[in-house]
């Protein structure tokens, strides 16, 4: 746990934007000067007598379990304050593509028959502080760091106001909503008054804080007054955590601001317009886990789950009430506060509040997640990447759990990047991006019956070089260890739909487990995956023909050159001759203990 400072130099800062005085950038990283006719005549309360005066930070009551769908008391928070930087830039979708309409838009299980929450759900316990859980009421906020008032560039957020938004635009944020931002900044101290954990790797804990709680934190976010979150070097204190000021959004380019970084100040900037208008009054809930025990993968029995792909459709839309996935970085966020606009940063924009994970998860390692549970959606989009735009006002309407958290669930994990289409299939590879899903789909503690669906997508494909096909048979082989069935959307590729459900179906009708999955996979890499970078013969037709041929060998003499009989095998894949397998000895369970190795310090870029 960490006590925090708060000093008067930001409370007469951000009092000053409100009232319409003039502060010097050297003791203010962000300014936003106002028109005299657009300035605020009342000032803010102080909520500081000295400076430099150390918060007394209470000891968090107990929070009493709340009805459904009533009023969440706001001293019902957690998280903490960090940095991060050097976000990757992304520029290529996770495959999108226009549809055929002439071809079916899904396969599968109608996506009706899935389980969602809130229907699926066991009744939650009473919300309590533990060990493993931190529920704030109040936190700190951190003294201003002006060393970077003359580094950073803030020509990009002024041109966007003067030149991106009209007049009216304009003057109703100088008028109404910044006033309003200051003042939400400014009641920190009253609002969050417990210092909050880091998530830090390999950390088993879950953060509890009400909205309010969040927006107040985000509002102090843009005005970049975390300290100590704008250091570089690999040596500085928060070097392994997100950044979280708001000061990359404000650069400028050869023509005043980006299109990019313009599109997603006014997604956030409606955000805080929403939240100071009528405060929301519920709670999210952050949670980093991992499990100390991985599958033994070759030995798997579990049988593929139920499946519905559609060519049609989005995770965050008809995903509802279901386990949604983030493509993540494995630096929380991505690129959300840069330039990055793709799925993860789209959902982080859309769902402003997921932007506060990145205050205190340190970024996530080769076996970890992070599940937030809770956010709401504020804007609708259109667009992907440059043709990003927000598109208006989104009012969510997903119902509240018993802890005042929209039904709305989603893991963030991370993939490798490849070089190559034959990288993708060495067993390392396929066993770390196997460790992460289930890292994500797993949940020990609840029945199969009571869990949700998982809504997917082309992980870890486009820039990151994965290909979808793959990648869409690893997240059925995880999410049938987890016990979930799987909604995938291939985003407007209906042959990739089509391709995905075809190898369900020949899954199911060779009663392949897991672990013939996974030795076919090896098999091929021993094979075809090494005659070049991109082979003649690709996974799937791969696994087509090696069945194809075993079962029509099953009758010759000699067949068991190419195949002998496992002593265990259900399905014909554990029958592959010659595989070794780099795991260790499997326990009674079925899981092992995950060791470290190369495959383990394989990391995103």
């Amino acid at each position: 746990m960490m006590s925090h400072l708060i000093t008067s130099q930001p409370i007469r800062a951000l009092q000053a934007i409100i009232t319409g005085t003039t502060i010097s950038h050297m003791t203010l990283p962000l300014v936003i000067r106002a028109p005299p006719d657009m300035a605020d005549t009342n000032p803010a309360p102080r909520v500081w007598s000295e400076a430099n005066s150390p918060m007394v930070i209470p000891e968090s009551p107990v929070l009493s379990d709340p009805p459904a769908d009533s009023p969440v008391s706001h001293s019902n928070q957690s998280d903490t304050l960090l940095y991060e930087d050097s976000e990757p830039v992304f520029s290529t979708p996770e495959v999108l593509s226009q549809r055929d309409p002439s071809q079916p838009s899904w396969f599968g299980t109608a996506i009706s028959a899935l389980n969602r929450t809130p229907a699926c759900s066991s009744p939650l316990p009473t919300l309590r502080p533990d060990t493993h859980h931190t529920v704030l009421f109040r936190e700190a906020i951190l003294t201003y760091n002006s060393r970077y008032a003359n580094r950073w560039d803030f020509r990009g957020l002024h041109s966007f106001f003067t030149e991106y938004l009209d007049d009216d635009e304009a003057r109703s944020f100088f008028k109404v909503t910044l006033p309003a931002m200051v003042k939400l900044a400014l009641r920190l101290p009253e609002i969050v008054t417990q210092s909050p954990p880091l998530l830090k790797k390999q950390m088993r804990h879950s953060i509890t804080l009400s909205q309010l709680q969040v927006a107040s934190l985000l509002s102090n976010a843009f005005f970049c007054t975390f300290p100590r979150r704008n250091a570089y070097q690999r040596n500085s204190e928060y070097s392994s955590f997100p950044s979280i000021n708001f000061n990359d959004l404000f650069k400028g380019g050869k023509h005043g601001v980006d299109r990019r970084r313009a599109e997603k100040l006014k997604t956030l900037l409606h955000y805080f317009k929403r939240v100071t208008t009528r405060m929301p009054c519920g709670t999210l809930t952050f949670r980093r886990q991992s499990f100390p025990k991985m599958p033994v993968w070759t030995t798997c029995k579990d049988r593929l789950t139920r499946l519905h792909v559609s060519a049609e459709g989005t995770i965050e839309e008809d995903g509802t009430g279901m386990l949604q996935v983030d493509f993540a970085n494995k630096v929380i966020g991505g690129g959300v506060l840069g330039f990055g606009l793709v799925q993860e940063e789209i959902r982080f924009l859309i769902c402003p509040e997921m932007i506060l994970s990145r205050l205190f998860t340190e970024t996530l390692e080769a076996d970890e997640c992070l599940v937030i549970i809770g956010a709401e959606q504020y804007s609708c989009y259109e667009g992907y990447s440059d043709t990003y735009k927000w598109a208006g006002d989104y009012q969510d309407q997903t119902t509240r759990d018993t802890w005042g958290r929209r039904c709305t669930e989603v893991v963030a994990i991370d993939a490798l990047k490849y070089r190559t289409y034959t990288e993708q299939c060495t067993p390392g590879m396929v066993k770390r991006e196997l460790d992460k899903a289930f890292c994500g789909f797993y949940r020990p503690d609840v029945l199969p019956s009571n869990l949700s669906a998982i809504a997917t997508g082309n992980w870890g494909c486009g820039a990151f070089g994965g290909d979808p096909r793959i990648k869409g048979l690893i997240q059925m082989m995880a999410s049938a260890v987890a016990k979930r069935d799987l909604a995938y959307f291939t985003f407007g590729d209906a042959q990739l739909a089509e391709d995905l459900y075809k190898m369900h179906e020949f899954a199911e009708a060779n009663s392949l487990t897991v672990g013939d999955l996974w030795n076919v996979i090896q098999s091929y890499n021993r094979t075809s995956a090494k005659t070049s970078r991109r082979p003649a013969v690709e996974l799937f037709s791969y696994v087509y023909q090696m069945y194809t041929d075993f079962q029509d060998s099953t009758d010759e003499e000699g067949a068991g050159q190419d195949w002998e009989q496992g002593a265990e095998g259900k399905g014909h894949g554990s029958q592959i001759k010659g595989w070794g397998s780099d795991e260790e000895e499997a326990g009674a369970d079925g899981i092992t203990d995950r060791k470290e190795s190369v495959d383990y310090k394989a990391m995103t870029p």
